[in-house]
């Protein structure tokens, strides 16, 4: 029988996803396929490897959201009726506007709490203005009320965020440390990252990152309507009301408690093509992290409808032969390179490739790249690298001669300098300059900048600054976002006589 006539059976299915994948370049990362409790697909695509850690941007709101659950089923908080006025500070409610003060938790679940803010389709306008703000809650909740609470649906990431605050308000700890308690341990979720916040624990938007599995482990625990290995971990109640579809809301449906909800399944979605999707009448669970460009933020849906979901329901294959091809096909995308190394003015002046940039030449030194980083071009004489994270922000590197006089302190303070010359650079503020240990042994010293470009974004500028053999080796990456991401590339540095550095840098949210 010829491969187009083959019936559909669960390998050729996967096989046939695998090509389409490969043959069509789509930056699918991992796919791990659930039924009846049991793993039946798990794959990695370069440059992740399988128990590799994937952000999973704002499929962390769906984490928080089963939180707020775990937390009422606790007794922390009562209900969800209860107004997020009752878990502010006395200062901070005498400056809520009374208009707000029925706002409750439902309301933030629903995202209805009628705030002036709407994240929707790449609009994150307000979400800047949250993050650049030391007091996020507050700038959150002093947003007009553009709608009656509970009257429309404006998807947005400072509701999650306000929950966030609430979940370490009612539990006396992080939301980081409720869940390992309450439901990454229980679980076996063993290895979790969760980006910091001081006012709330931990961010509530986006923030989180976890291997593929545990993210398929979270849809199987919902699957069993809360219980875990016959644990209960979740009430069966709020299992059923947060994945009743609330609200409408584009473009997914329907938006439950942090879930968005089909008329036969439920999913949570994340920025760049996270998702993890629940199929309740397939018992099956399917989780697939991505790093798409945001126009085919749909792609991996059409891959759970036309390959993923028929596959896991299919009769599994007998063929020895197709079981074969199925386990060859799995090998060739985890470690296939879509590209040749990066290299610059020479493969010993540095080159990047295997998910880190390493300099051979004197002083040598390596340092972790993001998955999906793309080459630039190199913009002045002093620079060995040039590139750009996958969401479009840049990172410099450069080797020059340490100038007379120059310490590390003063580094940063000179390249903060010669930024603001550069003319692009507006409302310049350097927010910290300290000396840090390295992983290899040593110190650096690491300078946070502000600054406004070109009048309009305001950026955050992480530059490392590391003095070795009469040069003088920066790191430099500019964001409008958060800088965690930024700062675990830096921070990965190392020089090359040390043991071998760890490539894992997840993307932060």
């Amino acid at each position: 029988m010829s491969e187009e006539h083959w019936p559909a059976t669960r390998q050729s299915l996967l096989i046939e996803l695998l090509d389409h994948v490969r043959t069509k370049r789509h930056p699918i990362d991992g796919v791990v396929a659930m039924r009846g409790g049991e793993v039946l697909f798990d794959c990695a695509f370069h440059p992740y490897r399988a128990g590799a850690l994937h952000q999973i941007y704002s499929c962390t709101k769906t984490l928080v959201g089963i939180l707020i659950g775990i937390a009422i089923d606790k007794g922390h908080i009562a209900h969800v009726a209860q107004p997020i006025a009752d878990f502010l500070s006395p200062g901070q409610r005498e400056r809520l506007d009374p208009a707000k003060r029925a706002l409750t938790i439902e309301h933030f679940l629903t995202m209805t709490s009628g705030l002036d803010i709407d994240d929707h389709g790449g609009n994150f306008e307000g979400y800047f203005a949250m993050t650049r703000n030391a007091d996020m809650l507050g700038n959150a909740l002093a947003r007009p009320l553009a709608a009656a609470p509970g009257e429309r649906f404006r998807y947005n990431n400072a509701g999650s965020h306000v929950l966030c605050c609430v979940l370490k308000a009612a539990t006396g700890e992080t939301p980081l440390a409720f869940a390992r308690r309450y439901l990454f341990a229980p679980m076996g979720i063993e290895t979790v990252i969760w980006d910091a916040d001081a006012q709330a624990g931990n961010t509530g938007w986006a923030g989180i990152a976890l291997a593929p599995r545990d993210l398929a482990k979270v849809g199987q625990l919902y699957l069993r309507r809360g219980l875990w290995n016959g644990k209960r971990l979740v009430s069966e109640d709020w299992v059923r009301a947060s994945t009743a579809g609330r609200v409408a809301a584009k473009p997914h449906g329907h938006y439950g408690y942090h879930w968005w909800c089909g008329p036969d399944r439920f999913e949570a979605v994340g920025l760049f093509g996270q998702y993890l999707v629940v199929v309740p009448e397939d018992d099956a669970v399917v989780a697939i992290t991505s790093s798409l460009p945001p126009g085919e933020f749909l792609l991996p849906k059409y891959l759970m409808s036309r390959f993923v979901l028929p596959a896991i329901g299919a009769a599994n294959e007998t063929d020895p032969l197709t079981a074969a091809r199925l386990r060859s096909a799995v090998a060739r995308v985890g470690r296939d390179a879509a590209d040749a190394p990066f290299v610059w003015r020479s493969a010993e002046e540095g080159q990047c490739r295997d998910g880190a940039f390493e300099r051979t030449a004197a002083p040598a030194f390596r340092f972790a790249v993001p998955a999906r980083a793309k080459r630039q071009d190199c913009t002045s004489k002093f620079q060995v690298a040039a590139l750009s994270t996958f969401e479009g922000y840049p990172l410099f590197v450069s080797v020059r001669d340490v100038p007379r006089g120059m310490t590390g302190e003063r580094a940063g303070l000179q390249f903060a300098a010669g930024l603001k010359s550069f003319g692009a650079a507006e409302q310049l503020e350097i927010l910290s300059n300290r000396e840090t240990a390295l992983a290899c042994g040593g110190t650096c010293w690491r300078t946070d900048i502000r600054y406004r470009f070109k009048g309009s974004t305001v950026c955050t500028a992480v530059v490392l600054s590391a003095l070795s053999g009469g040069k003088w080796i920066c790191l430099e990456g500019h964001t409008p976002g958060n800088p965690a991401e930024i700062a675990a590339i830096l921070e990965s540095f190392r020089f090359m006589s040390e043991a071998p550095l760890t490539t894992d840098v997840p993307r932060a949210g």
